[in-house]
């Protein structure tokens, strides 16, 4: 049996440049693979009753609770209200509650840039 390898866009700076291999969910399983061996555990789409975070990551007793907004700019939107919106959410809707200890992560995707333009960060401790 032939074991087939794929390209890694490692080094890849924008989104035109990069193109998902035509099995996208090799690459991510190789990506989740590659983390979890590492000790981090990654969780896209973590439910709560009142929504979703976009993703948690945990790594050595921290969770990491991350929440994504895209700014149009082209639309009028503010990548730094964007990223101060994705944080407000996190702590609104308790995406953090059933973590002892996180750190909560608000990003801004620049749709113009196509990339992170504006992140903010906020510690939460929950007795």
């Amino acid at each position: 049996m032939e074991i087939k390898r794929l390209n890694l866009p490692i080094g890849i700076q924008t989104f035109d440049e990069f193109k998902f291999p035509a099995q996208e969910w090799l690459y991510h399983t190789s990506i989740l693979s590659l983390l979890h061996g590492c000790g981090v555990e990654v969780n896209p789409e973590v439910h709560s009753n009142l929504g979703r975070a976009d993703l948690v990551i945990l790594y050595k007793d921290v969770a990491w609770v991350i929440e994504i907004k895209v700014a149009y700019r082209d639309k009028g939107d503010d990548p730094k209200k964007k990223a101060d919106e994705a944080l407000r959410q996190i702590e609104d809707n308790n995406y953090a509650k059933p973590f002892s200890d996180a750190i909560c992560i608000g990003l801004a995707i620049d749709d113009l840039e196509r990339q992170i333009t504006e992140w903010r960060k906020k510690a939460l401790v929950f007795a």
